[in-house]
């Protein structure tokens, strides 16, 4: 992910529950424009044009520059994988359980994602702090969820990064794979518990595929409301004209 699309598109990452999103930080950007004009925007300098680049940035010109505010980087960072021995069953309740962490009592220090499907699912993120802080801030969750933490480890903020990328800095590993999404925008909650069993149910394709749903807690709390991102994905091979991929699998 470049900077450009990370930043006008919202910009969620390992830390947007502690710090906000990406545009949140951007003091002024130059921008060309359709009429091959090169302008500045800021808050305080067009910032209609401001307003309509954080967000939807590649529908009103091309950015050259970025300014940015900075925050000081955590000297330290505890990254985890928390297991969830869940089945179609107990993910219901254990989604539920969730969702009133995430609003009421979450730390604004823990950044986290559940990944769920019918192979095992689990809460990855980072804390900034210790191992200790870590305990404190997740534990509550995990006892009501019968979770546990597989795996964890205390390290800098490069470290932290590094860890999520699966790769040192500056090195990029191109990772290609095809999917098809279907994003969740309904609170009904018979209709997210249907959904939920049906996926862990959901015997993988013969080519090894599943579908998965995964949900990014990445928003800071604001008057007691969380921002959510819900995925229902299946990452498939590009399908023969002529034919379709469902849910049910046929």
């Amino acid at each position: 992910v470049g900077v450009g699309g990370h930043v006008l598109h919202g910009g969620y990452g390992m830390s947007s529950r502690t710090h906000g999103l990406a545009l949140d930080w951007v003091e002024s950007l130059t921008v060309v424009l359709a009429n091959a004009s090169v302008v500045d925007c800021s808050a305080n300098v067009r910032p209609s044009l401001f307003f309509a680049m954080l967000g939807a940035g590649s529908s009103f010109g091309i950015t050259t520059e970025f300014r940015f505010r900075t925050y000081e980087a955590p000297e330290v960072v505890t990254w985890f994988s928390a297991a969830l021995p869940w089945d179609g069953e107990t993910a219901v309740e254990g989604l539920e359980e969730l969702e009133v962490f995430t609003r009421y009592r979450m730390s604004p220090e823990l950044n986290m994602r559940i990944m769920a499907s019918a192979n095992g699912s689990s809460l990855d993120g980072v804390f900034y702090g210790d191992r200790a802080g870590l305990d404190n801030a997740l534990g509550p969750l995990l006892e009501r969820v019968n979770g546990s933490i597989a795996t964890a480890g205390t390290t800098g903020w490069i470290g932290g990064l590094e860890h999520f990328s699966e790769s040192p800095m500056g090195l990029t590993v191109p990772k290609p794979y095809d999917k098809v999404s279907i994003i969740s925008i309904s609170s009904r909650r018979r209709a997210d518990a249907a959904a939920a069993r049906r996926i862990l149910r959901q015997e993988p394709n013969a080519d090894g595929t599943e579908w998965h749903i995964r949900r990014e807690f990445c928003g800071l709390l604001v008057q007691r409301r969380v921002q959510r991102r819900s995925y229902m994905v299946v990452p498939i091979r590009p399908a023969r004209r002529g034919t379709r991929r469902r849910l049910g699998g046929g």
